[in-house]
């Protein structure tokens, strides 16, 4: 597979002006190759009675000419990025479906193992740590989006002019980069990136409809949807000090210096972005023709 890199690779800077600072630019790359990923994949789907499915697969994954940005010095010593095909990942992974019909009942349930690892899962990664002085990363890492384990199930029940059904989500936590304040020992330790996972999420949808008769083939539906039925906080991004939301290492000094006439410091740490959305329920109408 092919994939295009985004036009800000090509024409970021397109005037090629490299600023009298370090690490002051990006430039564009109008001859950037496309990413390529190379998919091999062998599964197996058998039937195990009538009305009942399991798939099992493994699949691997390589992702070359990932979207790098490269250091160049002019010739005063000015240092400036160039984007380039530098970077490499891979995922490897293992998948299970299951599924089961019978009468009005269904059950489906699907579970994924995941691995990915890769040079940075940021174009501008390597850029970044060599303006921060910080050492290049040697080895492959966990990308941002490597969810160790994903499993869904969904349960329902249907009928000729009504329907039920539930869905849950559990999610393992997907990697952060975790960084020590200055007082730890490990504040002076070289720390790659994603080095730390987040909590992991869960939640259930409902969704059920009524339907009404009407006048020949037509119907009129009534249907509601229920998204975070237990009104769960799922904690989708973290402080990177303490590997949670809503909180953070504060000391005496930084309460005492704190200047605010709209909040105090507390309220500075306790940003609601890093909860999912609470329970949120739609109620609908429909026609059916």
């Amino acid at each position: 597979f092919f994939q295009m890199p985004p036009l800000y690779a090509l024409y970021s800077n397109y005037r090629f002006m490299v600023p009298p600072n370090n690490f002051g630019t990006i430039h564009g790359n109008p001859q950037i190759k496309a990413e390529k990923t190379v998919q091999y994949e062998m599964g197996i789907w058998q039937e195990l009675m009538p009305g009942m499915g399991l798939e099992l697969s493994v699949y691997y994954k390589d992702i070359y000419d990932l979207q790098s940005a490269v250091v160049f010095t002019t010739y005063n010593q000015i240092r400036y990025g160039f984007y380039s095909n530098k970077d490499y990942g891979n995922a490897k992974g293992f998948e299970l479906k299951f599924d089961y019909f019978t009468g009005p009942f269904t059950f489906i349930m699907n579970y994924t193992l995941q691995y990915t690892r890769g040079n940075a899962d940021n174009p501008t990664s390597t850029f970044s740590r060599a303006g921060q002085s910080l050492d290049p990363v040697p080895y492959l890492v966990p990308m941002n989006w490597d969810q160790r384990h994903t499993f869904n199930a969904s349960v329902g029940y249907s009928k000729s002019n009504h329907s039920v059904t539930l869905t849950g989500y559990y999610n393992s936590g997907r990697p952060y980069t975790f960084s020590p304040v200055s007082v730890s020992p490990l504040a002076k330790q070289t720390l790659y990136p994603n080095n730390s996972k987040r909590p992991s999420t869960f939640s259930i949808d409902l969704r059920a409809n009524y339907d009404f008769d009407l006048h020949g083939s037509n119907k009129l539906r009534l249907f509601m949807s229920v998204y975070n039925l237990l009104d769960r906080k799922n904690e989708i991004s973290v402080n990177s000090s303490t590997g949670r939301a809503y909180t953070a290492i504060i000391y005496p000094i930084n309460v005492e210096t704190f200047r605010s006439n709209y909040n105090d410091i507390y309220d500075s740490v306790q940003n609601p972005y890093m909860f999912s959305r609470p329970r949120e329920i739609k109620l609908g109408l429909g026609f059916i023709f």
